[in-house]
């Protein structure tokens, strides 16, 4: 948010998935800009290098889950990742045996 703004994060546990929830106040995308929001290599930030979107949206699809996007123009964007709760609670398991 190059003009500044909020970033909201919430979390919400449902019965067979959580849920987290970023908002913010921003620039907005374009429905061409969300098409393309996931394609590596491909940023509309001058310092970026267009591999962060690519790389949650593989890992959470690795995990079973799914990336939303809902954005307009100039009113800011939500981004939801839900994820299994089953294949979660599995990870935190192998995690913290290492």
């Amino acid at each position: 948010m190059p003009s500044g703004g909020t970033l909201r994060v919430t979390t919400e546990v449902t019965e067979g998935a959580y849920r987290i929830v970023f908002a913010d106040s921003g620039r907005g995308m374009t429905e061409d800009d969300q098409r393309r929001l996931f394609q590596p290599f491909r940023t509309n930030f001058p310092t970026g290098t267009g591999l962060g979107m690519a790389i949650s949206y593989r890992i959470v699809q690795e995990h079973g889950g799914r990336i939303d996007v809902s954005s307009r123009s100039g009113l800011g964007t939500v981004i939801t990742v839900t994820l299994p709760a089953k294949v979660a609670s599995s990870a935190l398991r192998v995690a913290s045996r290492a």
